[in-house]
């Protein structure tokens, strides 16, 4: 899984597999990480203080090896095509 320019994560890569164990100090960005995953399935939209540089887009790469038709069978056409997600809310906590 690759993320770019989310949260405090500017450029951060990390292999996944069935399980995975994320460990580091505080403000590393573990829950960051594991946020950018679920926002990678969501879609869910985002506020300019969730990215690292607010005039740069957020980029959310996962490759999924050994999936079943079946899986794929149960993804909805909103997940199966590249999207770019951008919002024109401010971040009030800035």
């Amino acid at each position: 899984m690759v993320v770019k320019n989310y949260k405090g994560l500017q450029n951060t890569e990390s292999p996944l597999s069935n399980f995975v164990c994320a460990i580091g100090e505080n403000n590393a960005g573990k829950s960051s990480f594991l946020q950018a995953l679920l926002l990678f399935i969501s879609g869910t939209k985002l506020s300019k203080c969730e990215y690292f540089n607010p005039n740069e887009d957020i980029l959310i790469t996962v490759r999924a090896e050994n999936v079943t038709a079946e899986v794929l069978a149960k993804l909805t056409d909103d997940h199966r095509a590249i999207r770019t997600i951008r919002t024109k809310r401010e971040c009030s906590s800035r």
